[in-house]
């Protein structure tokens, strides 16, 4: 097959996923996702410069529109 079937794409917005995360998380030094730490999660809110970016509904269906559009052109 020489052209992909699909594209799975995903990202975190800022402050939306944070070491120490009941999801786990991975420690930038280390290998393998670490079990959720509460301690680790309270500091890096803390040290978050502002609120965390989560995307609205109307943001949401934008990014999407804007990525179906992109791919019907390539």
């Amino acid at each position: 097959m020489s052209e992909p079937l699909a594209y799975f794409i995903t990202w975190t917005t800022y402050g939306s996923w944070l070491p120490g995360d009941e999801r786990g998380w991975i420690r930038h030094d280390s290998s393998g996702v670490k079990e959720p730490e509460n301690a680790i999660r309270y500091h890096s809110q803390d040290l978050l410069k502002e609120t965390p970016a989560l995307l609205s509904q109307l943001q949401r269906e934008l990014v999407d529109q804007t990525i179906r559009e992109h791919a019907a052109r390539r």
